[in-house]
């Protein structure tokens, strides 16, 4: 199980754009943002998605998940909020059948 862990983050880690890799966030927040991204992405529609859960899900503590985001204009929550209003816009704006409701 730890050597899948340590491939997915050696493979997240080659596979960051370069301006990732150039930033001023070392490689690692970069990969720990990237799977933070990719499980709330899939589970954006969860109404228990938390900043615990998330971090369970991603092998990080809580308080790992909140530094990342202290170097970033928003906080997790701020962020997972952003996430699901872009979704719901797209979802509106690409079928017409869908109301509000």
């Amino acid at each position: 199980m730890q050597h899948a862990k340590l491939l997915n983050l050696i493979i997240l880690t080659l596979s960051a754009p370069k301006e990732v890799m150039m930033s001023k966030m070392s490689a690692i927040q970069s990969v720990h943002l990237k799977r933070i991204e990719h499980y709330v992405n899939l589970n954006s529609a969860n109404p228990d998605l938390s900043p615990n859960t998330v971090a369970a899900a991603c092998h990080i503590s809580v308080r790992c998940l909140h530094k990342l985001f202290a170097s970033l204009p928003y906080s997790f929550s701020e962020w997972v909020k952003m996430l699901r209003l872009k979704q719901a816009n797209l979802i509106l704006k690409s079928k017409s059948y869908v109301t509000i409701e």
